[in-house]
């Protein structure tokens, strides 16, 4: 991943090897200057060809939800204190699934 990104006034982040940009969710702006800042990210990331975008936001800023939902977001996962939202920007963009269960195995050797 690279370093946190602010170019072209987008919504600080992060990119990874796949193209995908993972936005920082430490760093949002106040909710009443997202709208922008996302439309304005959203269209630069376009525009860089950058795949897919990974938007976690903390339950403190869930009113961001339904702004990122109209922006073409959808719901990947939860957790406790989180919800995690994808947005593809090219068709083709793999979004990998959310781990539903946990396995364990053990063994003894003798």
């Amino acid at each position: 991943m690279t370093d946190t990104q602010t170019a072209a006034g987008t919504l600080p982040h992060i990119t990874d090897q796949f193209r995908g940009v993972l936005v920082d969710a430490e760093q949002l702006p106040p909710d009443a200057e997202f709208v922008v800042a996302l439309r304005r990210s959203l269209d630069a990331w376009t525009a860089d060809g950058y795949r897919l975008v990974w938007l976690k936001l903390p339950l403190a800023r869930a009113a961001l939800v339904p702004i990122a939902v109209e922006h073409g977001f959808v719901y990947h996962h939860a957790n406790e204190d989180d919800v995690m939202l994808t947005r593809k920007l090219v068709d083709d963009a793999f979004v990998p699934t959310h781990a539903t269960h946990y396995v364990g195995v053990g063994g003894v050797v003798i």
